[in-house]
């Protein structure tokens, strides 16, 4: 496997910083770092921040890819605060956040890097995402109310006949052709531009898992970046939809106490200017008939 895309000391300029946290996922944690050093011609370096895995995925990644970064947890920390623990590592002027379920085809990484460049107002974009039956994946989202929050947490598979507010809140009257403003992407896959984030600051460490992304892209709206997807660069997202599988896990209880923080969090907040805002610059265009 080629590996010569990974750079020991580039001009900070120069360098992504790729940041993957795991848990007992080695077989698709390869697959993701087999499709970096294959798709992404950017030089980058790579952190992994092991969340205490007990199937053996330390010693893949020791063995197969001796060159990355490991944090390697004594216990399961989360993930808003894992991903702090690389962040704090990083350091490259654009920082991509990938879940271990995920993989690139083709150029979509070098694409959104080069989105970001020409528009210096945006803070994070994401991708367009699909599943690996290349069904389309909602990773591009307006803010939501607690109803429809609660809605995507225990509807599995959101259909023309889900109540609307869940449907605007996935954007489903959306076509996902043409690159748009959107409210936020979903921290399954990310580029966080450097200025942006040291202005805005980490993820939400009291997050344990669930909507630090939503928690990060209101945070740059409210410091004046602009949060965009791409669909013209493609990811494979793997779902696992652990809380979904099982909501009476005790993950799935701190995805609902999290839920219910970030509505305390920002109830005084108004989250709908913002996606009015959104819905003005993609326009009519963008909407399915």
């Amino acid at each position: 496997m080629m590996k010569q895309n990974f750079v020991e000391s580039p001009a900070i300029s120069e360098l992504l910083s790729i940041v993957i946290i795991t848990r007992n996922a080695k077989s698709l944690l390869r697959k993701c770092l087999q499709s970096i050093y294959a798709n992404v011609s950017f030089p980058f370096e790579i952190i992994i921040i092991d969340n205490a895995s007990n199937d053996h995925t330390v010693d893949m990644i020791m063995a197969d890819f001796p060159e990355v970064r490991l944090i390697r947890n004594k216990r399961n920390r989360g993930v808003a605060p894992a991903r702090n623990q690389g962040l704090c590592l990083c350091r490259g002027n654009y920082i991509l956040i990938l879940d271990d379920d995920t993989y690139i085809i083709g150029n979509a990484i070098d694409k959104m890097i080069a989105f970001m460049q020409e528009h210096p107002a945006v803070g994070i974009c994401g991708p367009k995402l699909i599943g690996s039956n290349g069904e389309l994946l909602p990773n591009s989202k307006r803010f939501p109310s607690l109803f429809s929050f609660m809605c995507n947490r225990f509807i599995n598979q959101p259909t023309a006949d889900s109540p609307s507010a869940l449907q605007k809140h996935l954007m489903l009257d959306w076509d996902h052709v043409q690159a748009g403003s959107v409210d936020y992407v979903i921290g399954a896959c990310q580029i966080i531009e450097r200025n942006a984030l040291d202005d805005v600051g980490f993820y939400d460490d009291t997050i344990f898992y669930g909507p630090e992304d939503i928690d990060m892209c209101y945070r740059m709206w409210q410091k004046g970046y602009q949060i965009w997807c791409v669909p013209d660069a493609t990811i494979v997202h793997v779902t696992r939809r652990i809380t979904k599988k099982n909501p009476f896990t005790l993950m799935s209880v701190r995805h609902l106490l999290a839920i219910l923080r970030l509505f305390l969090k920002y109830r005084n907040k108004d989250f709908k200017k913002i996606t009015e805002c959104n819905d003005a610059r993609r326009g009519n265009a963008g909407k399915r008939n």
